[in-house]
């Protein structure tokens, strides 16, 4: 909660610099309250193209629902992306967090990214049948 100010502060200063629409939102992801009222600021309610999550899995119970929250919360566009930063400690938990992802929403690991003592996975949705996915930017 006190990080919000200086997240929001940080959009505000490198606004020029990008070239999308950048929402910060507080929500809790075991509450589903909360994640209907994100998904509802959703441009078009179509989700979100790109959903960042940074040092949010304490343990291989958290790993389900946060998933189940990206499936509802992430843009069905082969262009949409899961970002998920976490520190080295949680290395052990990555095989266990890539089947889960592909269980629980169908998402797959797209790109592994080391930085120091820190990695970035991205998943995304796979090119298949069954997903109906399109190529469209919002």
């Amino acid at each position: 909660e006190s990080l919000l100010p200086l997240m929001h502060a940080n959009c505000r200063l490198n606004m020029s610099q990008l070239c999308c629409k950048v929402s910060v939102l507080q929500m809790d992801w075991r509450n589903a309250e909360q994640v209907s009222e994100v998904a509802a600021t959703a441009p078009g309610g179509a989700g979100f193209d790109t959903v960042l999550a940074a040092d949010v899995l304490f343990s291989t119970g958290d790993i389900a629902p946060l998933m189940k929250t990206v499936g509802t919360l992430l843009n069905r566009t082969v262009e949409s992306r899961l970002l998920l930063a976490r520190s080295d400690f949680f290395v052990a938990l990555q095989p266990t967090l890539v089947a889960r992802a592909l269980e629980e929403t169908g998402l797959e690991v797209r790109l592994t990214s080391a930085f120091g003592s820190a990695s970035v996975l991205e998943f995304g949705w796979p090119e298949r049948a069954g997903i109906e996915l399109s190529a469209s930017r919002h």
